[in-house]
């Protein structure tokens, strides 16, 4: 019985054929983890968005709207102690949390790792889903700010793409006991076709605080939220 030969791949073929997949992969590799990058940051942001706007709707059950600093610490001032004891007084119980950070320190940077802002009063902690949130409290309007970590291991964390920024504007001395979250009403009252340039240098500015007294991510979490929680294409920040 005959047997016929069969082809095979040389040696020479079978490398040309991995060395042309090696190239392909390394030219579109960096892409698909930047777009998973991205999915993950938008998923996180949104869920964490939701979460937030739950607990705070649950508060207003509670308290009626009215609860002050205050009523916990007289006369404060701007302390990782006031944010902690606000924040595990009306807040942590409303969310899954499966570690504290008493002593941690958060610091962010710009894309280029300029302009270093360290959260010295927030008080922080590690949700269910391994998202890192800080929490400061105004003490003088009652302004709650929320700031969410994608990846809390990180030790330096890049503006807009590893930390991002939730408001809830309250002026407690005007009676006005909003407790909605937001992006902050000076972003929204500003933002504009022709702001949006300035937005964008914002976002990645070299300086902590650029415009309205307000960090880099407020601005970079301010052009997520309005492209409907999605990241744009000239978002200034790459993943």
């Amino acid at each position: 019985m005959k047997y016929k030969k069969q082809k095979a791949f040389t040696m020479a073929e079978v490398l040309i054929t991995i060395g042309i997949i090696g190239v392909v992969a390394a030219m579109t590799l960096p892409t698909l983890m930047g777009a998973y990058k991205k999915s993950v940051t938008e998923n996180k942001l949104k869920v964490m968005y939701s979460t937030l706007s739950n607990a705070l709707q649950k508060i207003n059950s509670d308290y009626d709207l009215a609860f002050t600093p205050t009523e916990i610490i007289p006369n404060p001032g701007f302390s990782k102690d006031l944010s902690k004891r606000v924040f595990e007084h009306y807040i942590a119980p409303h969310l899954q949390i499966i570690h504290r950070l008493e002593n941690e320190i958060f610091q962010s940077y710009n894309i280029k790792g300029e302009g270093a802002n360290y959260y010295n009063n927030s008080y922080c902690v590690i949700l269910i889903n391994n998202t890192g949130l800080c929490f400061t409290q105004d003490p003088k309007k009652g302004n709650m700010y929320f700031y969410v970590i994608i990846n809390p291991s990180k030790e330096k964390l890049v503006a807009g793409r590893d930390i991002f920024f939730f408001a809830v504007e309250r002026d407690i001395n005007n009676g006005d006991l909003n407790m909605n979250l937001n992006m902050g009403d000076t972003l929204s009252k500003n933002y504009n076709n022709a702001t949006r340039n300035q937005y964008i240098q914002n976002c990645i500015s070299s300086v902590a605080y650029p415009q309205y007294s307000l960090l880099r991510d407020a601005f970079c979490t301010y052009l997520i939220f309005e492209n409907n929680w999605k990241i744009p294409k000239d978002y200034p920040v790459k993943f």
